[in-house]
């Protein structure tokens, strides 16, 4: 009967491995968008960087402050139109700003998320338009690497092996020279032609190209266009690689499965005292398991009780407090003097009280608190600052004096939370699971409690988080 179970449990994984289904796809168009979005807007801020005097750098940063993570359909359209408002109008800019946005029609449904993040890695970075705007900006090598790693983010993907190459190495002085007559050909200027040719196997094609009658098809001399598909080679090559091992893999598990056949047949030879000796081990360490479970049950135990035990000491503050308003004994009213007939008593009436307006509902932002669970008033902010801000509160007292707080769902802030736990997580939230290596994101799922005391913010209650 053993035997049976271990045969279907091993052939499962060889049928799968014969099989070898394709990686299903979790980027969508939108998330796919976004990414191209973000590189155009870093690189286009790159290149107003590097100008001399950076005379449009402010206002371009105004536009598009830190490049806002979030797919927008519009962007590119603001783009064009911020650039349009410029003097001088910034053409080589704006042809590679184009460019890059042409790459967003690349995404398909039947690609993998691998496959949309090669279309980033192999064909975007190197490109030729791309290749040359490296050659001209000596910081882009840096720019590279955080975008790449934003994108494996993005994608959930491993960012897997590099396939850059030194553009001063690659893209010599004659193509160079070539691709910037091309760039500059005689094409009128108000259609903002963009031309960006590469040499592939000796034949003159275009890459990509953009003006405002649409995409072309054919090359100047009225060639059909045939560009090469970059991911249907990748695939292959993949493809080839995985045949290379899937004999290796498929004898493994063959090898596994005589092992375990074996060494079934071997512990029904075995005596009966060596049997009961492995009785008596499995009981052991049944015992074990038995107390750490009882271990780890003691301190969800001990961690819930110093949270009630935090509520007790602010209920007992609280209390003291009420402990020092006056008494409510009556005391003897005098008596009115006499008021001779004829004489008129001046009432005042009293000033009308304001309303205090309520404060129920405005947000603020924190950084991390101290490791006492105290966020530092000092420190708090109107709106959310990448690098600065962790957690996101909102007032739910008439006097402003109790809020929530959760994590702020910004992915450069999460990561950077999950790597120094102790300091951002630890003070003010309690986790429902250990982290797990690939973790990228917290998600709160119940909002902790802080009140104000002596002009701080204290946590009563710690926030409810898990990883993903």
């Amino acid at each position: 009967m053993i035997l049976k179970k271990t045969i279907r449990l091993l052939l499962f994984p060889i049928f799968l491995l014969a099989v070898h289904p394709m990686s299903a796809q979790t980027v969508d168009e939108a998330i796919f968008s976004e990414g191209i979005d973000y590189i155009n807007c870093k690189i286009t801020e790159m290149s107003f960087q590097d100008q001399q005097g950076q005379p449009h750098l402010a206002s371009y940063q105004k536009v598009f402050p830190n490049c806002g993570i979030g797919h927008n359909p519009d962007f590119f359209n603001k783009m064009t139109t911020f650039m349009k408002g410029l003097q001088p109008f910034p053409k080589l800019t704006y042809q590679l700003s184009s460019n890059i946005d042409l790459y967003k029609k690349r995404y398909s449904d039947s690609y993998s998320d691998k496959q949309l993040y090669l279309i980033i890695q192999r064909d975007l970075f190197n490109s030729v338009f791309i290749k040359d705007f490296a050659s001209r900006h000596p910081r882009f090598a840096d720019l590279r690497g955080e975008l790449l790693n934003y994108a494996s983010i993005l994608f959930e993907v491993d960012r897997g092996v590099d396939t850059y190459i030194d553009p001063t190495e690659e893209f010599n002085a004659n193509e160079r020279k070539e691709y910037i007559e091309e760039t500059n050909d005689t094409e009128p200027e108000e259609q903002l032609v963009d031309d960006y040719r590469h040499l592939e196997g000796g034949d003159d094609t275009l890459e990509l190209e953009r003006d405002y009658v649409g995409e072309r098809t054919t090359d100047r001399k009225g060639i059909p266009l045939k560009p090469k598909n970059t991911l249907t080679d990748t695939a292959e090559e993949d493809e080839s690689a995985f045949s290379k091992y899937r004999i290796l893999l498929v004898g493994f598990l063959l090898l596994a499965l005589v092992f375990v056949l074996f060494r079934n047949n071997l512990a029904q030879l075995r005596p009966k005292g060596m049997t009961s000796a492995k009785a008596s081990k499995n009981v052991i360490n049944s015992e074990i398991e038995y107390l750490k479970q009882e271990i780890e049950g003691l301190k969800k135990t001990s961690h819930n009780l110093e949270e009630e035990l935090e509520v007790l000491r602010y209920r007992l503050h609280s209390n003291k407090k009420t402990k020092n308003l006056p008494s409510n004994k009556s005391e003897p009213i005098p008596l009115m003097p006499s008021v001779n007939k004829g004489e008129l008593i001046e009432t005042i009436e009293p000033e009308p009280v304001k309303e205090q307006e309520s404060m129920i509902g405005e947000v603020f932002y924190m950084p991390k608190p101290t490791s006492s669970g105290i966020f530092e008033t000092a420190a708090s902010r109107d709106y959310f600052k990448r690098a600065e801000s962790v957690y996101q509160f909102t007032i739910v007292s008439e006097d402003g004096k109790k809020a929530e707080f959760e994590i702020y769902p910004d992915i450069a802030t999460m990561i950077k939370a999950l790597d120094d736990f102790e300091s951002y997580l630890k003070p003010a939230c309690k986790a429902s699971s250990v982290i797990h290596i690939s973790a990228t994101k917290i998600i709160t799922d119940k909002k902790g409690i802080a009140v104000r005391d002596n002009g701080h913010w204290r946590v009563i209650q710690k926030a409810h988080i898990h990883y993903s």
